[in-house]
């Protein structure tokens, strides 16, 4: 029995590291750092627009809506740019161009919480709020990020 407990544990073990490796650059993928800016940005902006008395539940909402849409979107665009990230030396370490992360895992990821917090804003915000958000990742996606390797 011990040497089946010693061969169990020679296997879960690494397999249990390597979730949390694969959590930890999931999570670098939606470039937290980024992320709180834009949702101390996001704040500002709620209170800026505020017609009236704050509703603490409606900017959770809000705020969690935008974390998954801005980290996704971030994700995504980690995913379309892997190759120059590869060839550029602040870059290539980052999941994608290291092999720590398959492309199709970056996709799936930036893509399933892009769309998760879409929908959330969508259905527990406001309409507005999922438009505002949708033509931002739009944006972010398919002019900045191709433009980024166009121009100087």
């Amino acid at each position: 029995m011990t040497s089946a407990r010693a061969t169990t544990e020679a296997i879960v073990a690494p397999l249990a590291r390597d979730r949390r490796r694969v959590a930890a650059d999931l999570i670098a993928l939606a470039k937290p750092r980024i992320v709180v800016m834009i949702l101390v940005t996001t704040v500002v902006g709620y209170y800026v627009g505020l017609p009236s008395a704050p509703d603490y539940a409606r900017l959770l909402h809000l705020l969690v809506g935008t974390l998954l849409a801005a980290g996704g979107s971030l994700a995504l665009n980690q995913y379309w740019e892997r190759d120059v990230d590869a060839r550029m030396e602040r870059t290539r370490t980052r999941p994608l161009p290291d092999g720590r992360l398959a492309p199709l895992e970056a996709l799936l990821f930036g893509s399933a919480i892009t769309l998760a917090g879409l929908l959330y804003l969508g259905s527990l915000v406001s309409l507005m709020a999922l438009a505002v958000t949708a033509v931002t990742v739009a944006l972010y996606l398919f002019a900045y990020t191709p433009l980024k390797l166009r121009t100087p």
